[in-house]
C-alpha cells in the first residue's frame, strides 16, 4: 500500500488496493479521475510528476480499454459497469494530501 492516500484511494477507499477497473491501471484510473474533476492535462502532469505526453497516453489507453472516445463517456462507463463515481470528490482537505506531498 502507498504511504499516503492518492486521489484514487480517496475515491475508491479500500477497493483501490491492487485492483483494476475496466482493465485500467491504477495510474490510468488516477488520471481519468483527475480529468473528470476538471483538472487540465498540464496540471495533472505537474501534480503527478509526469510529462504531458504521458498524461495524454494514459487517457488514450483508458478510453480504448473502456471502449469510449471521450472523458464523459469514460465516466459513464466507470459508473454504470463498475459502480465508480469518479466525479464524487472527497472533502477539500483530503484531496490536498497527494498534491502537497
Amino acid at each position: 500500500m502507498r504511504e499516503s492516500p492518492t486521489i484514487v484511494d480517496l475515491v475508491l477507499g479500500s477497493r483501490a488496493d491492487d485492483q483494476t477497473y475496466g482493465g485500467l491501471s491504477y495510474r490510468q484510473l488516477e488520471v481519468v479521475t483527475m480529468a473528470a474533476w476538471g483538472h487540465h492535462a498540464k496540471d495533472i502532469a505537474k501534480m503527478l510528476h509526469i510529462s504531458l505526453s504521458t498524461v495524454d497516453t494514459h487517457l488514450g489507453l483508458a478510453y480504448r480499454k473502456l471502449g469510449v472516445d471521450c472523458l464523459q463517456r469514460a465516466v459513464v462507463v466507470l459508473r454504470q459497469k463498475y459502480g465508480m463515481d469518479v466525479l464524487a470528490k472527497p472533502c477539500e482537505k483530503e484531496t490536498k494530501v497527494k498534491e502537497t506531498k
